[in-house]
This record gives C-alpha cells, structure tokens and sequence, in this order.
C-alpha cells in the first residue's frame, strides 16, 4: 500500500506577516477616510451659509466619513493585533547555535505591536460615543 503524503505545514510565518499588511491598509485607510471626508472644506469658508447647521450635506456626509473611519481603524488595529499574536505564538525559534538577538527583536516587538493594539481598540471602545470635533449635538 503506497505511503500518503505528509502534510504541508501551515504558513504561519506568511500568514502574521499578511495580517499585519492588511490591517496597516486598513487603518491608512481609515485615516484617510476621516481627513478627507470629515474636514471642513475650503467652501465653508468662502460661503459660510453653506457648511452653517446640522440638516446640512457636510454635516452628515462628516459624521458618516467618522464612523467608517473608526470602523475601517478597528478592523485594522486587529489586524495589526492578530498578525502580531499570530507571529508570537506560531514564529520561528533561532535553532541552535544560532544567534537569538534577531528573533529576540522580532518577538519584542510583535509583543509590543500587539499590546499597542490592543490599548488602541479598548481607547476606542472608551470614546466611541463622545462628540467629533465639529461640535454638532450628538443624540
């Protein structure tokens, strides 16, 4: 009877890595989101009547590019968090007789990039609620 195959391991290596670049795509994006959409526009000032009110298309189209903003934050600081633990938990050992300070590097600082991470979403979590900086009544 022929012998089956072995197994290939997971890639968990690639895996944390292609977390981590995707969630910093995600969070880019997300800031972007916010400065672009949520700052006040250069019509505002020409013609204040225009921006002035909360029943207003900047006003809402703001609030909106604020919530997508934080939502597309979250996203990326867990990913940020998943591929950190990812490369924390699966990562490669130095094998004996090699030199540790690299991998000990590494290990800091996807230890580091996980907690940073993870006080980011509870930040978030905490001010989710409070009021954007365009001073509109928030119901």
């Amino acid at each position: 009877m022929p012998v089956a195959p072995a197994a290939r391991p997971i890639p968990w290596l690639m895996m944390g890595n292609l977390a981590k670049i995707i969630g910093f795509v995600l969070f880019f994006v997300g800031v972007i989101l916010v400065v672009a959409f949520a700052s006040v526009p250069g019509g505002c000032i020409s013609s204040a009547g225009s921006c002035s009110g909360t029943n207003t298309g900047f006003a809402s189209g703001a609030l909106n590019a604020i919530i997508a903003g934080k939502i597309l934050v979250v996203l990326g600081l867990a990913g940020f968090g998943a591929g950190a633990g990812i490369k924390l938990h699966w990562g490669a050992k130095p094998g004996p007789g090699e030199d540790a300070a690299p991998w000990l590097a590494d290990h800091r600082f996807n230890g580091l990039l996980f907690i940073v991470s993870i006080l980011l979403l509870l930040y978030l979590l905490v001010s989710v609620n409070t009021a954007p900086s365009i001073n509109l009544p928030i119901p």
